[in-house]
């Protein structure tokens, strides 16, 4: 069954695009054809950053679970098997479930070109909208503002990690240029939470919330 995930997941990266425009317009159209999933999840926490991401996530979805919430996550990369990335209702997803959906998104999505974290972000929001859990964590891959996971209009909490300069192929090579990208996570009305950061991207943060209407609980 492993064979068959494994299998399946390459076919997605014969679908990427030719040339990588940073837009949510491939992941959009793919969403809409399921039915916009991503719509009817309520309480998201949304996080972002350089560094840390991975950790601040996974701690709040232990401190959520033993609080006995129920709890989806989505997390990138994995360091064993593509499982780990996508916990349902507390409990890591199965290979058979997996093996399911990414098929029918596969199939939904009529060889259309996509990148191989938009094909798989859009197959967990259905997998979360098929098992809604009182609280859902997502983890942004890359950058902020045009990432897959940042496709969902509203969330509970936006959280931003120390931002140091990464991926500057993508996001740019200033601290400037990357907290800009990553204050795109930042959602209406709703709170952020800084980690310690530089003078530079502090300022950014609280720009963006202020802009939002949303309430900032700085580090410190």
């Amino acid at each position: 069954k492993n064979k068959k995930i494994e299998d399946l997941l390459k076919s997605f990266f014969l679908l990427h695009p030719n040339n990588v425009d940073l837009s949510l317009e491939r992941i959009k159209k793919l969403l809409n054809r399921l039915n916009n999933p991503q719509k009817k999840i309520k309480n998201i926490i949304q996080i972002a950053g350089t560094n840390g991401k991975g950790s601040i996530a996974t701690i709040l979805y232990y401190l959520q679970k033993y609080q006995g919430k129920t709890v989806n996550i989505y997390r990138s990369p994995h360091l064993i098997s593509f499982n780990e990335r996508i916990h349902i209702k507390n409990k890591q997803v199965s290979n058979q479930y997996l093996l399911d959906i990414l098929e029918y998104v596969k199939e939904v999505n009529d060889k259309q070109p996509i990148t191989f974290f938009e094909i798989i972000t859009a197959a967990t929001f259905y997998m979360f909208y098929q098992n809604l859990a009182d609280l859902t964590i997502l983890e942004v891959g890359l950058g902020g503002q045009f990432d897959a996971t940042n496709i969902i209009d509203k969330n509970l909490v936006s959280i931003i990690s120390t931002i140091g300069i990464d991926h500057k192929e993508f996001l740019g090579n200033t601290i400037k240029a990357i907290a800009n990208e990553k204050v795109g996570i930042i959602k209406r009305k709703s709170y952020v939470i800084s980690s310690k950061q530089t003078l530079c991207a502090q300022g950014i943060i609280k720009k963006k919330s202020e802009e939002m209407g949303s309430k900032l609980y700085q580090y410190n």
